[in-house]
């Protein structure tokens, strides 16, 4: 519409351009009115198809876990099972619970993934309502309140205060990222095999740091002042071997009586 139409055109038309629907001049004033009307229709389409294709939103599945290859309670198995747990991209439940009972107790009392789980339960190191299946993909959320129960942190005045906060893998987590023995993450993430052991490592090393601290100081024994500058009288005859040798007094001659000049003085 050029200047010469628009000054013919009545204003009432002007105003309203949905009169003019089918000129593309108009479009971009007749789409943002639809669009509006459709856009939550719109975005819950998209929520629910991107949820249903997102691989992110399902969780991560291991086919074996490593635990039913090397499992059995003796060295070389507990060797074998952490040198290959690293090159796993996944940690199983089934491999983090063996994990960390071999960590704690030095071996695993249980023969299957239930039997760890038990286990575990029975010493309040899992989250409420556990029940997971052995070849998920462990969350961090649930290693947090184990290690946390395992290392006897109280935390903060949250986890005090809050009733369960100290079994809450969001809470729990927390605290472990606030001592540095895990780095930033979300409760429901996962690890990898060498995410999982270098973890591990960081546990036992703030575990070996606080026992040092907590382990009392010997102070030396103190010795009197009097002891160590005045040296002890010994007895005579026990000089120490070492002692400067005296040189032996001259030798005196004996007195001779002297002898009568006469014999006067004789008798006398």
């Amino acid at each position: 519409m050029d200047r010469i139409d628009m000054m013919m055109t009545p204003k009432s038309e002007i105003q309203n351009p949905k009169s003019e629907i089918g000129n593309p001049a108009h479009a971009c004033s007749f789409f943002p009115s639809v669009f509006i009307r459709v856009h939550p229709c719109c975005l819950f389409l998209l929520f629910v198809l991107s949820a249903s294709l997102l691989p992110g939103c399902k969780s991560a599945q291991v086919a074996e876990p490593l635990v039913k290859v090397h499992g059995e309670n003796t060295e070389a198995s507990a060797m074998d099972f952490w040198h290959e747990l690293t090159t796993r991209p996944v940690t199983s439940n089934d491999d983090a619970f063996h994990g960390l009972l071999l960590f704690m107790d030095g071996q695993d009392p249980a023969d299957s993934y239930e039997g760890r789980v038990e286990v575990l339960r029975q010493r309040d190191m899992l989250p409420g309502g556990f029940d997971e299946p052995a070849n998920l993909a462990v969350k961090r959320g649930t290693m947090a309140v184990a290690l946390v129960k395992y290392l006897g942190i109280k935390g903060g005045l949250t986890m005090r205060l809050i009733p369960g906060a100290d079994h809450s893998p969001r809470y729990t987590l927390r605290e472990l990222v606030d001592k540095n023995l895990m780095p930033p993450s979300a409760p429901h993430q996962t690890f990898s095999g060498m995410d999982y052991v270098m973890i591990i490592a960081r546990i036992e090393d703030y575990q070996r740091y606080r026992e040092s601290k907590a382990a009392p100081v010997v102070a030396p024994a103190q010795v009197p002042a009097q002891a160590a500058d005045v040296p002890a009288e010994a007895p005579p005859g026990t000089e120490p071997i070492d002692a400067p040798m005296q040189e032996p007094a001259a030798p005196t001659e004996p007195e001779v009586p002297a002898q009568p000049q006469n014999a006067d003085e004789a008798e006398m």
